[in-house]
């Protein structure tokens, strides 16, 4: 049987409010209700769907309490769902809304809407003073929320993967879970029997030479290998393009102050969080950050903002003689005393 991941709490709530626009979590969400609170108990005919956003038919209030109002024939318990129930009329949201705290005892409902978390606290959860226990916020901008997502979604194939690989494949995704379920199913494919998803499945994937691939160009950086990372980011370039590759040297360089910052206190058990509490690439790090030791972050991440903001509005190719200018200022940058 799946076990839950988003719902906590040993029994349902009457209702709950899912907004934001990952999608893929909200259908997750609808999915955990249905297989694992009330497998055994519902039966497809008393799972009924709105969608107020289809112009087909009008949906109204008394539509929907009129469905949660009723009992099922074939069924101990109904489901309702209605899909972005924020685009009902003013006077119908009301009448909804106050509907909710009334919910039958044999009914579950679900209000879902792609608000952001901004317009959705301006305009239901304030207004109608919502409990925070019944709403949950899927917007793809969670990075740690997809990132444990992720892992429970390996998990149940049996399977874990390198942190490193699923963090370039979120940033990659600009933390897109569709497009990270996407990737992660490809991974799963090609990996077969073995538990670990790695950079090799990854390669695997992409068609990528090992010697070749997006980390070693961040090792290039690391380690101040200034003809390494010219050549790695031309072999690598098609296939990553510039958004995928200024997002991993980013996260590379980042990795390399925190463990500057952390070490330079003695604090190396904190360092370690930061890769994976692996003391062999902690070690890989911390050679790094000597070859940085004479630049402050702020200097770096000017070049890499620099770059960033015209890596968007050049042309692809243009990018690419970008992120070349880029790795010549950083390299110059590190070399001054």
């Amino acid at each position: 049987m799946p076990t839950a991941r988003f719902i906590k709490s040993k029994t349902l709530l009457p209702y709950y409010i899912i907004y934001g626009d990952n999608d893929l979590f909200k259908e997750e969400f609808i999915k955990e209700i249905l297989e694992v609170f009330l497998t055994g108990k519902i039966d497809p005919s008393a799972v009924q769907a709105f969608d107020v956003s289809d112009k087909e038919g009008e949906v109204t209030a008394g539509d929907i309490i009129e469905k949660a109002s009723t009992m099922a024939f074939f069924s101990e318990r109904t489901v309702v769902i209605v899909k972005e129930f924020q685009k009902l009329k003013k006077d119908e949201l009301e009448r909804l809304m106050k509907f909710l705290p009334g919910v039958p005892a044999a009914c579950n409902m679900v209000l879902a809407s792609s608000l952001d978390h901004r317009d959705m606290e301006k305009r239901i959860l304030g207004v109608f003073g919502i409990p925070a226990q019944n709403v949950f916020n899927f917007s793809s901008g969670h990075t740690a929320d997809i990132k444990k997502w992720a892992n429970n979604y390996l998990s149940t194939a049996g399977k874990k993967i390198d942190e490193e690989v699923l963090d370039y494949i979120i940033d990659e995704a600009n933390s897109g879970a569709a497009e990270v379920k996407n990737e992660l199913d490809k991974m799963l494919l090609i990996s077969g029997d073995r538990e670990e998803v790695g950079r090799k499945d990854f390669n695997d994937v992409r068609g990528v030479d090992k010697e070749y691939d997006i980390w070693a160009l961040t090792a290039a950086v690391g380690s101040r290998d200034e003809k390494k990372a010219y050549v790695v980011l031309d072999r690598i370039y098609d296939d990553i393009g510039p958004e995928g590759i200024l997002g991993a040297i980013f996260s590379e360089i980042r990795k390399i102050y925190i463990i500057r910052y952390f070490t330079g206190r003695n604090e190396d058990s904190k360092a370690l969080k930061y890769v994976y509490n692996n003391p062999r690439a902690l070690g890989i790090v911390r050679q790094y950050v000597k070859n940085f030791r004479n630049a402050p972050y702020v200097d770096i991440l000017d070049i890499l903002k620099e770059a960033d903001k015209r890596i968007k509005l050049s042309s692809r190719q243009n990018a690419r003689t970008i992120l070349y200018m880029m790795l010549q200022k950083m390299f110059l940058r590190l070399e001054n005393k």
